[in-house]
Parts: C-alpha cells; sequence; structure tokens
C-alpha cells in the first residue's frame, strides 16, 4: 500500500514499518554483501579443514611406512631373555642358586667371529681381560643364537656358552681366584634389561658380576661401557660382546 505526503515523498508499508525506497536498496546491498562475505568465510573453512586432513592422512602415512620399514629392515640386536618366561627358569633350576644370565641376538649380517670378553676389575681398575672367541672363516655366521653367564659362587667360576643351531662353545673361568676370605664375599650382578642395537665392530656389555666383602653397589651395566666402573665394588667380571666384521 503506498502512501503520499505534503512533501512528495513516497513510502512503502513493509512488515509493519515504513520504509523509504532508498534504504530497501541500501539493505539489499548490505544482504548481497553479507552473503558473499559469508561464503568466503565459509571457503576459507573448508580450505582449513582440507589441509588439516590432508595433514592427518600424510602423518598416518609415514606412520604406517615407518612401522613397514621397521618389519622388514635387517634386524641386528641383543637383548635378554624375559627373567618370567618359561626358558628363562628352567635355565635358573639348571644352573643353581645364582642361577643364570641368557641374551638371544640376531645378526642378519655376515660377520668374520663373535668374541665374548671377561675383564676383571678391582676397586674400579681394570687388572685383566681375556675372550672366547667363535670364529667363522669356514662357514656363514650364524643369524640367531644365544650367549648364556653361568655363574657359580660355591667353585668360584663362571661359565660362559654361545651357541646357535650348528655349534656350541664355552669356557669355565675361575673368579675371586686366591681371594683370601671369598667365601664370606657378598655377591650381585647387573645386566642390559632391554633389547640392544648391534653395532659390529663394537663391545657390548651383557652382565656385570660383583663381589665384595662388605658391600656391593650393583650399578648400570653402562658404567661399564663409559669405562667407570664403581670403586665401591671390589672385584667384579663384565661380561661383553662384540660382532667383528
Amino acid at each position: 500500500m503506498q502512501y503520499s505526503t505534503s512533501k512528495g515523498c513516497s513510502y512503502e508499508f513493509l512488515a509493519g514499518e515504513d520504509i523509504v525506497k532508498e534504504d530497501i536498496v541500501h539493505r539489499s546491498e548490505e544482504n548481497i554483501i553479507n552473503v558473499t562475505t559469508d561464503n568466503k568465510q565459509r571457503q576459507k573453512i573448508l580450505k582449513r579443514i582440507i589441509v588439516i586432513l590432508f595433514v592427518l592422512a600424510l602423518i598416518a602415512l609415514i606412520s604406517i611406512c615407518v612401522m613397514f620399514f621397521q618389519a622388514v629392515r635387517p634386524q641386528n640386536y641383543i637383548r635378554p631373555v624375559d627373567e618370567n618366561s618359561i626358558e628363562m627358569k628352567t635355565a635358573e633350576t639348571l644352573a643353581g642358586p645364582d642361577g643364570a644370565f641368557i641374551f638371544n641376538y640376531v645378526t642378519t649380517d655376515e660377520y668374520k667371529s663373535l668374541k665374548i670378553y671377561y675383564s676383571e676389575y678391582y676397586k674400579g681398575k681394570l687388572i685383566s681381560k681375556s675372550n672366547l672367541e667363535i670364529p667363522y672363516d669356514d662357514s656363514d655366521s650364524p643369524e640367531n643364537g644365544q650367549i648364556l653367564v653361568v655363574p657359580d659362587f660355591q667353585h668360584f667360576t663362571v661359565k660362559l656358552v654361545a651357541a646357535d643351531k650348528e655349534s656350541k662353545s664355552s669356557v669355565e673361568i675361575p673368579v675371586l681366584d686366591n681371594v683370601k676370605g671369598r667365601d664370606y664375599f657378598l655377591r650381585t650382578a647387573t645386566q642390559i634389561d632391554e633389547k640392544t642395537s648391534v653395532k659390529y665392530g663394537q663391545e657390548h656389555g651383557l652382565v656385570a658380576l660383583i663381589y665384595g666383602d662388605g658391600q656391593c653397589r650393583s650399578g648400570s651395566i653402562l658404567d661399564y661401557e663409559s669405562g667407570n666402573a664403581p670403586v665401591e665394588n671390589e672385584y667384579v667380571y663384565y661380561i661383553s660382546v662384540e660382532f667383528c666384521k
């Protein structure tokens, strides 16, 4: 419905209110601007969502590739047998009161020999070092095997055994040889507690057997790998292994 005023201005009655025609045009322009602005904001949000989804998909793809690589790549490691496993419980029963330390190794690379070192420390100082060497000059080196360390305090010996599916080698070394009062010594041990990557041509610590008259500090096997044997312990027999190229 249209009305005229004395000043010649025209009005329209719209939704219960009088709106000047110029206002109608202005509001239509505002609506168009608002719609355009909303579309641009939606496009920005959509682009952000696409970028986020792309990044997540890329992360997932990288994770899958890493898992696949770890599954198929050559495995070269050594690790202790789980102390709660049936294998370890059986070995401890057969070994006697001092138990046993068992380490499984996997080596997919070829190497010329396996050396098991036994080093004797007295109050933190190295006083002797020998090794049990298993050569593989005439045969392929085994891809997996076991190293056993079996202490026997009653007879003051430690037996070292290296075994694989083709062969078995062992040596028995004396401990606390000719040491006075050794029957009353305390004893403890420390060993690696997780899987360790094999680095060829480098010694890897396995276990340290510790004996002392009055005190024993087990410490960490890393102390011996870094050459920092604890001085508090009187006698330590440090067992390490090397895969020699």
